[in-house]
């Protein structure tokens, strides 16, 4: 059943759920304090749970004028309650699940290098922010498929870099782990956890070592079933060859001669089968090659092998069929879209896509994408011997942006109401640059 506490967890009933807890989606049922009340009704609720003292103070309620001064947080307490407002089940060891983090071996791929190519401007972060991002960006690596699933395609998170620019993302994977309890490859040890899930988890750990012993007993009772006198019967018949012979020649029977032949013809299949890998390999190679120097060709670059995509036409475009222009996007995520691709899907720069590469309905949407991204160019400032943002690295591009946009910004908040222009998506700053162009 959904407690009223997980509101905020999935941001949105749907109407069945709603019928199952009994509540109207049209009569506001539900509100922002629902959160904090159920949270707390839920902790107290449970059998074994969380005392009311550590619930209250964890709600930030007041105990009374004496008790707070003498009754504080405990860590286990108050872990405790944060495990279960969290929504993990209290009646299985999945209670103590540890979150997403790297191993020991990600250290020598999460240079500051890494970083400030994944984070503009890094560097200049405080050093608690710097510390926390390792696991954040280890959940969003482990989640991905979820968010994926659960998110809209044009959601702007997948527009980020951490999705669209960083191919190192595919190396870091095996070295995401979890993990119940604690974890053997870091140490990490979940805190918060009462005795009885402790108990229950060696219960579990026990019932799993049963598990293996019977199906390694199960595997032995068909090997002595089903294999054992097979091998008995050829270990003596290879003996029997051994000490009886005919005026010392060994008898040769048709059964011998067919097994013979069948070992020859595997022999030879497992030949053809490694040429016909090895020819079907190289030709996968040589095709690739032929693609990649063909798209290096087109747009100029071989940092990255660009895919084509055939549409329904029989025309090859540098976008899926049915692809859309992303919208709500940050005017940063619109820079690195428009200089650097989508690395998520192989789109190229939006810059090198052509006029039948976009829908018509997206016609007017990359125009205005266009105008503000021409608006950032005239006012960028590349380094010596570099000729277009493309050739950037993803740190000289974040700078080089950082400045440009600060100048474009300056410009347009004299003609615009507009707060906080690092919030801007590119439809915000094509409107401001309308603005500007109507009191000029």
């Amino acid at each position: 059943m959904i407690s009223p506490f997980c509101l905020s967890h999935t941001g949105h009933f749907s109407e069945q759920q709603m019928h199952l807890m009994g509540a109207d989606a049209g009569k506001s049922d539900f509100g922002t304090h629902s959160c904090r009340k159920g949270a707390g009704s839920y902790c107290l609720g449970q059998v074994a749970g969380p005392n009311p003292i550590t619930v209250t103070l964890r709600m930030g309620h007041s105990l009374g004028k004496i008790k707070d001064k003498y009754i504080f947080h405990c860590e286990g307490g108050d872990q405790l309650c944060g495990r279960m407002v969290n929504g993990s089940d209290f009646t299985c060891e999945m209670f103590a699940v540890l979150p997403p983090h790297f191993t020991s071996e990600a250290d020598n791929l999460l240079t500051d290098t890494f970083w400030n190519d994944m984070v503009p401007g890094y560097s200049s972060k405080p050093s608690g922010f710097r510390a926390i991002l390792p696991f954040l960006l280890a959940s969003l690596i482990y989640h991905e498929d979820f968010l994926r699933r659960e998110l809209p395609e044009g959601n702007p998170i997948f527009r980020s870099r951490v999705f669209s620019q960083n191919e190192s993302l595919v190396t870091l994977k095996p070295f995401i782990k979890v993990g119940v309890g604690r974890c053997p490859y870091t140490g990490m040890q979940a805190t918060g956890i009462p005795p009885h899930l402790a108990v229950s988890k060696k219960v579990d750990e026990l019932i799993k070592k049963i598990e293996r012993i019977e199906v390694i007993l199960d595997d032995q009772r068909e090997y002595m079933r089903n294999t054992l006198p097979s091998n008995v019967s050829t270990e003596v018949v290879n003996d029997l060859r051994q000490n009886f012979q005919v005026t010392g020649v060994m008898p040769v029977t048709l059964k011998d001669m067919s097994s013979l032949l069948a070992d020859v013809k595997a022999a030879m299949d497992a030949q053809y089968v490694m040429i016909t890998d090895f020819v079907e390999k190289r030709f996968t190679e040589v095709a690739a090659l032929s693609n990649s120097s063909a798209n290096s060709l087109a747009d100029g670059t071989d940092q990255w092998n660009w895919a084509q995509f055939q549409w329904p036409d029989r025309n090859m475009h540098f976008v899926p069929h049915g692809w859309r222009l992303p919208t709500q996007l940050p005017v940063k995520s619109a820079f690195d879209c428009w200089y650097h691709g989508d690395k998520a899907v192989s789109i190229r720069p939006f810059c090198k896509l052509r006029k039948n590469d976009i829908l018509s309905c997206d016609a007017m949407r990359f125009t205005r994408f266009k105008r503000v991204m021409k608006e950032i160019a005239e006012r960028l400032e590349l380094p010596v011997g570099v000729d277009t943002p493309t050739d950037l690295t993803l740190a000289e591009s974040d700078a080089c942006f950082s400045v440009a946009f600060d100048r474009l910004t300056s410009d347009l908040l004299e003609h615009t109401r507009i707060k906080r222009p690092n919030d801007w998506s590119y439809g915000s700053a094509y409107n401001a640059i309308l603005k500007r162009a109507k009191h000029s």
